[in-house]
């Protein structure tokens, strides 16, 4: 690669880590003291994904318009002693997403383009957050 190529994968590859080092709520921000409710942000379109339900079978969720902005834990896959971790997540909202190892949008990330195709079931996810269009 030449130099600046190189230069400027890790200027880019810094400045995403600045980015997702700063931790999310789980919870949506309360609304300012003046009494003024802060606009609720929604990503509009369907996220889905699929995970293993207790009895084995393989399910999909969808989830409709969801929050952005917020860590949105996902419930089936949320405890790692009892549960697997949910796949093959499809992002077909106008938001771009990273999807999370961890219930708590900690760990390690992917990031889903807005209206990406289906991913491979490789990819596994516990919570989802939608940051910007």
């Amino acid at each position: 690669m030449r130099p600046w190529h190189t230069l400027g994968a890790v200027c880019g590859a810094l400045a995403v880590t600045a980015v997702l080092s700063t931790p999310a709520p789980a919870t949506p921000s309360a609304p300012a003291a003046s009494g003024a409710a802060e606009a609720v942000q929604v990503a509009t379109g369907t996220f889905s994904y699929r995970y293993a339900a207790p009895d084995g079978r393989v399910l999909t969720r969808t989830m409709q318009d969801p929050t952005a902005g917020v860590c949105i834990t996902i419930e089936e896959a949320a405890d790692p002693d009892t549960s697997a971790p949910a796949f093959g997540p499809q992002n077909g909202t106008d938001w771009w997403t990273l999807v999370y190892d961890d219930a708590v949008c900690a760990g390690d990330t992917r990031t889903l383009r807005p209206h990406g195709g289906a991913t491979a079931d490789r990819l596994k996810l516990r919570a989802v957050k939608f940051l910007y269009r």
